[in-house]
Protein backbone atom coordinates (compact mmCIF):
# COMPACT_ATOMS: atom_id res chain seq x y z
CA UNK A 1 0.00 0.00 0.00
CA UNK A 2 2.87 2.71 0.98
CA UNK A 3 6.60 2.71 -0.13
CA UNK A 4 7.23 4.10 3.29
CA UNK A 5 5.47 5.41 6.61
CA UNK A 6 7.17 8.46 8.27
CA UNK A 7 7.19 11.37 10.38
CA UNK A 8 8.67 14.47 8.78
CA UNK A 9 8.08 17.56 8.83
CA UNK A 10 9.62 18.93 5.17
CA UNK A 11 7.42 19.40 2.76
CA UNK A 12 3.78 21.63 2.61
CA UNK A 13 1.39 19.03 3.49
CA UNK A 14 -0.80 18.40 1.00
CA UNK A 15 -3.72 16.61 3.08
CA UNK A 16 -5.31 17.77 6.38
CA UNK A 17 -6.96 14.79 8.78
CA UNK A 18 -9.50 15.89 11.16
CA UNK A 19 -12.35 14.06 13.29
CA UNK A 20 -15.86 13.73 14.57
CA UNK A 21 -18.34 11.39 16.69
CA UNK A 22 -21.50 10.06 15.45
CA UNK A 23 -24.47 12.39 14.70
CA UNK A 24 -22.48 15.65 15.58
CA UNK A 25 -20.69 18.52 13.81
CA UNK A 26 -17.25 19.73 13.81
CA UNK A 27 -16.16 21.35 17.28
CA UNK A 28 -14.92 24.51 16.84
CA UNK A 29 -11.40 24.06 17.10
CA UNK A 30 -11.49 21.82 14.29
CA UNK A 31 -13.87 23.91 12.07
CA UNK A 32 -11.30 26.82 12.95
CA UNK A 33 -8.74 25.38 11.12
CA UNK A 34 -10.30 26.31 7.75
CA UNK A 35 -11.53 29.74 7.99
CA UNK A 36 -13.15 29.38 4.66
CA UNK A 37 -15.94 27.08 6.18
CA UNK A 38 -14.99 23.96 3.43
CA UNK A 39 -14.75 21.72 6.36
CA UNK A 40 -17.22 22.49 8.50
CA UNK A 41 -19.93 22.29 5.34
CA UNK A 42 -17.82 19.18 4.50
CA UNK A 43 -18.97 17.64 8.26
CA UNK A 44 -22.54 18.27 7.01
CA UNK A 45 -22.75 16.50 4.47
CA UNK A 46 -24.77 12.85 3.97
CA UNK A 47 -21.72 11.02 3.98
CA UNK A 48 -20.45 12.53 7.22
CA UNK A 49 -21.92 10.05 9.75
CA UNK A 50 -19.47 10.06 12.23
CA UNK A 51 -19.96 6.37 12.53
CA UNK A 52 -16.14 4.36 13.05
CA UNK A 53 -13.91 4.79 10.34
CA UNK A 54 -16.15 6.64 8.15
CA UNK A 55 -15.01 9.27 5.83
CA UNK A 56 -16.10 12.27 4.09
CA UNK A 57 -13.76 14.76 1.28
CA UNK A 58 -13.53 18.35 1.85
CA UNK A 59 -11.36 20.81 0.16
CA UNK A 60 -10.10 23.57 2.47
CA UNK A 61 -7.72 26.80 2.16
CA UNK A 62 -4.42 25.60 1.84
CA UNK A 63 -4.59 21.97 1.67
CA UNK A 64 -5.20 19.89 -1.49
CA UNK A 65 -8.04 17.36 0.42
CA UNK A 66 -9.06 16.93 3.69
CA UNK A 67 -10.91 13.98 5.17
CA UNK A 68 -13.44 13.97 7.87
CA UNK A 69 -13.03 10.86 9.66
CA UNK A 70 -15.78 9.51 12.55
CA UNK A 71 -14.74 8.31 15.59
CA UNK A 72 -18.14 6.88 16.39
CA UNK A 73 -20.82 7.37 19.66
CA UNK A 74 -18.86 9.22 22.24
CA UNK A 75 -20.58 7.54 24.51
CA UNK A 76 -18.63 4.36 23.99
CA UNK A 77 -15.48 5.50 22.26
CA UNK A 78 -12.19 3.69 22.96
CA UNK A 79 -8.84 3.04 21.44
CA UNK A 80 -10.26 0.46 19.22
CA UNK A 81 -12.33 3.33 17.68
CA UNK A 82 -9.14 5.17 17.02
CA UNK A 83 -7.17 2.26 15.11
CA UNK A 84 -10.25 1.48 13.16
CA UNK A 85 -10.48 5.25 12.39
CA UNK A 86 -6.54 5.08 11.48
CA UNK A 87 -6.94 1.96 9.03
CA UNK A 88 -9.80 3.95 7.62
CA UNK A 89 -7.23 6.52 6.72
CA UNK A 90 -4.92 4.70 5.52
CA UNK A 91 -7.33 3.19 2.91
CA UNK A 92 -8.46 6.37 1.74
CA UNK A 93 -4.68 8.19 1.03
CA UNK A 94 -4.42 4.67 -0.73
CA UNK A 95 -7.10 5.98 -2.69
CA UNK A 96 -6.60 9.58 -3.24
CA UNK A 97 -2.41 9.49 -3.10
CA UNK A 98 -2.15 12.63 -0.83
CA UNK A 99 1.44 11.80 0.50
CA UNK A 100 2.50 14.39 3.08
CA UNK A 101 -0.80 14.55 6.27
CA UNK A 102 -1.48 16.38 8.49
CA UNK A 103 -3.21 14.55 11.17
CA UNK A 104 -5.36 17.20 13.44
CA UNK A 105 -7.50 14.98 15.66
CA UNK A 106 -6.96 15.95 19.13
CA UNK A 107 -9.50 18.68 19.12
CA UNK A 108 -11.84 16.11 18.76
CA UNK A 109 -10.58 13.98 21.37
CA UNK A 110 -10.71 17.32 23.98
CA UNK A 111 -14.45 17.63 23.75
CA UNK A 112 -14.92 14.14 25.74
CA UNK A 113 -15.79 14.02 29.10
CA UNK A 114 -12.64 14.04 31.28
CA UNK A 115 -13.03 10.36 32.53
CA UNK A 116 -13.47 9.38 28.64
CA UNK A 117 -10.48 11.29 27.51
CA UNK A 118 -7.43 9.63 25.64
CA UNK A 119 -4.56 11.46 26.80
CA UNK A 120 -2.72 12.65 23.34
CA UNK A 121 0.53 10.83 23.08
CA UNK A 122 -1.72 6.98 23.65
CA UNK A 123 -4.59 8.74 20.69
CA UNK A 124 -1.23 9.56 18.57
CA UNK A 125 0.08 5.73 19.40
CA UNK A 126 -3.18 3.89 18.60
CA UNK A 127 -4.16 5.81 15.17
CA UNK A 128 -0.81 5.25 14.03
CA UNK A 129 -1.25 1.33 14.79
CA UNK A 130 -4.44 1.22 13.16
CA UNK A 131 -2.77 2.89 9.96
CA UNK A 132 0.35 1.06 9.56
CA UNK A 133 -1.38 -1.96 10.40
CA UNK A 134 -4.20 -1.71 7.68
CA UNK A 135 -0.72 -0.85 5.29
CA UNK A 136 0.70 -4.24 5.56
CA UNK A 137 1.50 -5.28 1.89
CA UNK A 138 -0.47 -8.64 0.68
CA UNK A 139 0.95 -8.87 -2.88
CA UNK A 140 4.70 -9.70 -2.54
CA UNK A 141 3.79 -13.29 -2.91
CA UNK A 142 1.06 -13.40 -5.39
CA UNK A 143 1.96 -15.17 -8.87
CA UNK A 144 3.31 -13.88 -12.01
CA UNK A 145 -0.33 -13.70 -13.55
CA UNK A 146 -1.26 -10.45 -10.86
CA UNK A 147 0.12 -7.37 -11.92
CA UNK A 148 2.49 -5.32 -9.57
CA UNK A 149 1.46 -2.07 -8.49
CA UNK A 150 4.34 0.51 -8.79
CA UNK A 151 2.11 3.49 -7.34
CA UNK A 152 3.38 2.88 -3.45
CA UNK A 153 3.37 6.32 -1.58
CA UNK A 154 6.11 7.53 0.67
CA UNK A 155 3.90 8.56 3.32
CA UNK A 156 4.97 11.61 5.93
CA UNK A 157 2.95 12.13 8.98
CA UNK A 158 2.94 15.44 11.13
CA UNK A 159 0.93 16.98 13.92
CA UNK A 160 1.02 20.31 15.60
CA UNK A 161 0.49 18.43 18.79
CA UNK A 162 3.87 17.02 20.31
CA UNK A 163 2.17 14.44 22.85
CA UNK A 164 0.28 13.56 19.73
CA UNK A 165 3.35 13.30 17.71
CA UNK A 166 5.51 10.94 20.22
CA UNK A 167 2.23 8.98 20.48
CA UNK A 168 2.42 8.44 16.44
CA UNK A 169 6.05 7.33 16.86
CA UNK A 170 5.39 5.03 19.30
CA UNK A 171 2.36 3.42 17.23
CA UNK A 172 4.94 2.96 13.93
CA UNK A 173 7.39 1.35 15.59
CA UNK A 174 5.07 -0.84 17.06
CA UNK A 175 3.01 -1.65 13.76
CA UNK A 176 6.29 -1.95 11.90
CA UNK A 177 7.47 -4.87 14.52
CA UNK A 178 3.78 -6.43 14.08
CA UNK A 179 3.81 -5.91 10.23
CA UNK A 180 7.20 -7.75 10.40
CA UNK A 181 5.99 -10.67 11.96
CA UNK A 182 3.10 -11.07 9.95
CA UNK A 183 5.39 -10.72 6.64
CA UNK A 184 7.98 -13.83 8.17
CA UNK A 185 4.78 -15.83 8.78
CA UNK A 186 3.54 -15.52 5.41
CA UNK A 187 6.88 -16.30 3.75
CA UNK A 188 6.99 -19.58 1.87
CA UNK A 189 8.71 -22.57 3.45
CA UNK A 190 11.47 -22.45 0.82
CA UNK A 191 12.41 -19.14 1.58
CA UNK A 192 11.87 -18.79 5.40
CA UNK A 193 14.77 -21.40 5.82
CA UNK A 194 16.42 -21.34 9.35
CA UNK A 195 19.09 -18.91 8.16
CA UNK A 196 17.11 -16.39 6.55
CA UNK A 197 14.88 -16.42 9.83
CA UNK A 198 17.81 -15.51 11.82
CA UNK A 199 18.75 -12.90 9.34
CA UNK A 200 15.73 -11.11 10.09
CA UNK A 201 16.21 -11.23 14.17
Amino acid sequence: MFESIALSKSGKPTLLVVAHFKGEKLDKDSAALDPSGALAAGAARAEATGDTGACADAFPDGYNRAIIVGFGDRKTFNPSNLRAAGAAVARRIRTIKEPRVQIEITPALATLKAADRIKPDAAGCCFAEGLALAAFPTDEFKGAATPKKNDKLALTLRASDKAFTDGLTRGLGLAKAANLTRALSNTPANIATPMFMADQA
